[in-house]
């Protein structure tokens, strides 16, 4: 049997629905799910991203895959000068909290 790997950049929390199936990707090192997080600021994110989920639904799905064991990642993507430069720790922070680990 053939195995490829899936690498899935999302801004929905909506790939938690296959947390049956993820796991036992992740196990064989086959899976890493990528999320992706504009801004912290909700009235912002509004206006930016007015049909994507809360940043909460996406940390909080992060967070499900990651107890999971799924390999989950954080991509801070677009950043807007002036507009993301004073929250780029939050972002870390927030991840961190929500249980995602900096690959070393």
């Amino acid at each position: 049997m053939n195995s490829y790997p899936v690498f899935i950049v999302t801004k929905s929390d909506l790939v938690g629905r296959d947390i049956d199936v993820l796991p036992s990707l992740a196990r064989r090192s086959l899976v890493a799910i990528n999320f992706t997080i504009t801004t912290v600021n909700a009235k912002l994110l509004r206006k930016l991203e007015p049909c994507a989920p809360a940043n909460f639904k996406r940390l909080e799905a992060m967070k499900t895959l990651i107890e999971a064991g799924v390999t989950c990642n954080l991509y801070l993507f677009p950043i807007f000068p002036i507009l993301s430069d004073n929250v780029l720790n939050c972002y870390i922070k927030k991840a961190n909290d929500y249980g995602a680990k900096c690959p070393r």
